[in-house]
Formats: structure tokens, sequence, C-alpha cells
């Protein structure tokens, strides 16, 4: 199975892929909350839940549980997964159906389900975008063959000429730098997860593409149509990708589990890539071919950040 679930208001009309009109929120518990229905999905499926508001809220919770007459998703039936911009997801224990993975959820058998979303802030959400995507988690997606179609090349950045400290754990806001052409330093710094001193929590990076006019969303990407149509929008994607040793041929690493690189475009057998496992700012563009690259990132979640197109002044 596999579906994808878009719902945004004003700016966020601007992201890149369809939308329906939505949510529909309720106030409740001091903020407002909203709850989005979801077919019955198989075992071994990833959830993806992704929020992004230009109010800016102090904390968001997402729960999913299984289908229930009332929509009250209490601790027993139903897991969540809670961000704050500036903190690690807080993830609460699993229920029978839906496992936590600090980001997304795994089904752990087959069930409905109904997805929560409570935004703590005492406005109403607006100009907000609401994103959940269902898809195998192990699955080959062969690649379309189409012509060349490409977003504007980002400014290469080498995240191995970052502070030595950090500069192996750097990959996913160096890749978002280059997708948004935001501030290099400021995107690690917004990226920073100072509860696990990690720099990769998708809804950090997708917090400060917000932060910097650009709405956006982590997607479980499915459809190279819509790989293609964000690409034709002038957006690139920042995809997680991994590999074995020798299974991504010219990449600077021999192998990877788990590397955030930039897509801008595709060709009939190639993807257009700005790693920022380069050991320099000059080496950071790549050619990969086409179907390696689609299987290091597609076959295992096909997670990515998209964000709408904004011009930006590149600063490194």
């Amino acid at each position: 199975m596999e579906f994808v679930i878009r719902l945004g208001t004003g700016r966020a009309r601007s992201y890149p892929l369809p939308l329906a009109v939505g949510p529909d929120w309720v106030q409740a518990d001091g903020g407002w909350t909203a709850h989005v229905q979801l077919p019955k999905i198989p075992k071994a499926h990833i959830i993806v839940p992704s929020f992004s508001s230009v109010s800016n809220p102090s904390t968001y919770q997402f729960s999913i549980g299984r289908e229930s007459t009332d929509l009250d998703l209490s601790l027993d039936q139903a897991t969540s997964l809670m961000w704050v911009p500036r903190g690690a997801n807080t993830v609460k224990p699993k229920c029978d159906a839906f496992s936590a993975h600090i980001d997304c959820w795994h089904s752990t058998k087959s069930s409905t389900a109904v997805v929560k979303l409570h935004v703590a802030q005492q406005e109403r959400p607006q100009d907000e975008l609401v994103v959940i995507s269902v898809r195998p988690l192990d699955k080959r997606y062969r690649p379309t063959r189409k012509p060349l179609i490409e977003a504007p090349q980002p400014t290469p950045i080498s995240q191995m000429m970052g502070p030595r400290s950090i500069a192996g754990g750097i990959c996913s806001p160096t890749a978002t730098a280059m997708a948004l052409g935001s501030c290099w330093p400021q995107t690690i710094r917004a990226c920073h997860d100072p509860r696990t001193r990690a720099f990769g929590c998708w809804p950090l990076a997708i917090h400060w593409g917000s932060q910097c006019g650009h709405i956006g969303a982590v997607e479980a990407l499915f459809d190279w149509d819509s790989i293609y149509q964000v690409l034709s929008a002038g957006s690139p994607l920042v995809c997680s990708i991994n590999f074995s040793k020798g299974h991504l041929t010219g990449a600077p690493q021999n192998q990877t589990g788990g590397h955030l690189v930039t897509l801008y475009g595709l060709t009939e057998t190639k993807a257009l890539v700005m790693d920022p496992a380069a050991k320099s700012h000059e080496e950071v563009s790549k050619e990969y071919d086409l179907k390696e690259f689609a299987d290091a990132w597609l076959r295992q979640r096909g997670a990515a950040y998209i964000f709408n197109p904004k011009l930006c002044v590149y600063d490194i």
C-alpha cells in the first residue's frame, strides 16, 4: 500500500505537490487539535507525519492509534511523537499496532488508524501544511525514464569543510542549506538537537525551512511523477539514502546506513546530486547512476525533505 494525505492553507498552497484544503482544527487542551483518518494499513509499513507553519508553534505532537468512534487516543491504544523546535522527540511507548521510531511510525500489524495532531499555541494555525505519507518499509521503485529535468543547481557545500568535531554528522543541515539557499552555519545551529547532540532530526529541518519562508514537509516517497513535479517547480529534494559497500558508484562514502544528499535533477540515466560528504566544496556535485541512486534512496523508506520554492541569496 502507498498513499499520501496533504492538507494545507494559505501560503502552504505553494507547496509543489497537490494539496487538499484543511485540516479541520478544534480548540482543545490549551491549543488546537486536528484528526486525520487513515485507511487500513498493512504490516511492515512506514507512516511519516509532518507539520509546518509560519506561526512556528513552540510544541506540537502527533499521535497514531487504532480508529475509535470518539477519536480519543489514550496512551494504551496510541503512540506519540512530540517535537519542540530546539529539542529531541519525546517518544511514548508503542501501542500494539504501531511503534515509534524517532521521526516516524512503523506498523507492527494490519490495522485501521487515526492520526491526531495537537499544536500548542493560542492562535489558530495558519499557512500550515500537514502531510502524512505511508508506504512499505522495503520495496524497490524502479526509476521512470524521462528527459532531463532540473531545479536550479544549488551552491555546493561540503560538510567536511565544517568544524572538525561535527563534520561527520552534519549531512542533514548541509543538504538542507543547499536546498534552501540558507546560511550554512545558521542551518547547522537550527538543526542541532541539544538533548541527543545530533543534527538529523527531520522536524527540525522542516521547522528551519519555515523560519526561512519555505513551507515544507518530510514525505516517504513512492511516486516518480511526484519527484519530477517537485523538480519542475524549481525545488531540490533532500533525500535520505543508505547503501552497502560499492552500491553507489562514485560516492564519497563506500557505504552508509544513513546519509542526506540534495537531488536537483534527473536525466534518463543519471541522478544529479549535491553530496555533502565530498571532501571539498568543489567535489560536491555528483552524477550517480539513476538505478543505483533509486535503490539507495527509495528502497527503504524513501524519505525526503520537500520545500516550496523561493528565490534566496546563497551564503556559505
